[in-house]
């Protein structure tokens, strides 16, 4: 849910591409639609814009799908976001985007890409090149059950097993592209907004595993959570008003625009104002 940008990158800019479902893509209810500049990442690009003065123009692809999980965001990035050559990749992580999606059609049909098949082929030799010429790469992944069988398709989808184990193995691929393509990537935790009563969070832990497998894989991460709670005076139903489920509201965005940019220039991942413009 974007504009159309084109293949080519602005010499001397940066591109940002997000990941993400129907939170990205921006939904309030099932039959309406936040409008596009109130999102997250149009906020962040308009902020950039204003501060054209640092001299680096940085553009936001918006990749998000409605209902995607972890893996067709993955795949669809394969498939269409590696060729507009992003310099940082941000998953807008929502707490379900860690099932399993691999009875999705859309996910056969994204795998069937050439360009996801060559993507995945160099991700693929390059992993199979560590592990035949490294004693300590082929230590590590037997020590960490790497080289081990995944969870049954089943479980994965019930969110039986080792959670923890199950987002490693689904954020992996992001990791391999990450090193192959040369970008970083930022996990972004959006909080599930109606899972808190008198004044407990009930999926504290849940996020604890999700940023924890996050950073193993060697990603910047930003847990949405206390800006979140901050900015509703501590009831975090406050920043969906009038959307349903997790969707947060355009306040709930601007909240998130910000505290993922002053997270993102804290991490030298997007350019600061400069001094003149910081006065």
């Amino acid at each position: 849910r974007d504009r159309e940008y084109p293949v080519e990158k602005p010499a001397g800019g940066l591109r940002v591409v997000v990941l993400g479902d129907s939170i990205g893509f921006g939904y309030c209810t099932a039959r309406e639609l936040l409008p596009l500049p109130a999102l997250f990442h149009e906020r962040m690009e308009a902020t950039l814009e204003q501060e054209a003065a640092s001299g680096t123009p940085v553009e936001f692809l918006n990749l998000s799908v409605s209902g995607y999980g972890t893996e067709e965001e993955i795949a669809l990035l394969e498939a269409r976001g590696l060729a507009f050559d992003p310099d940082l990749v941000v998953v807008a992580y929502c707490l379900n985007d860690d099932a399993s999606y691999r009875h999705s059609e859309e996910l056969r049909g994204l795998e069937r890409d050439p360009r996801y098949r060559r993507a995945r082929e160099l991700a693929a030799g390059i992993r199979r090149s560590l592990l035949l010429e490294s004693h300590l790469v082929r230590a590590v992944a037997l020590r960490t059950g790497a080289l081990a069988r995944g969870e049954p398709e089943s479980e994965l989808r019930s969110g039986a097993g080792d959670h923890a184990g199950r987002v490693a193995r689904q954020l992996e691929p992001l990791r391999e592209l990450s090193e192959l393509q040369g970008f970083e990537v930022l996990l972004v935790l959006f909080p599930h907004l109606h899972r808190q009563q008198d004044g407990v969070y009930a999926e504290a832990a849940r996020h604890q595993v999700i940023l924890g497998a996050a950073q193993e894989q060697g990603f910047h991460v930003l847990d949405l959570l206390p800006a979140f709670l901050q900015a509703g005076g501590g009831e975090l139903a406050r920043l969906a008003g009038r959307c349903q489920a997790m969707h947060p509201d355009e306040e709930g965005h601007r909240v998130a625009a910000q505290a993922i940019l002053e997270y993102a220039r804290g991490a030298d991942l997007l350019p600061s104002p400069s001094a003149s413009e910081a006065d």
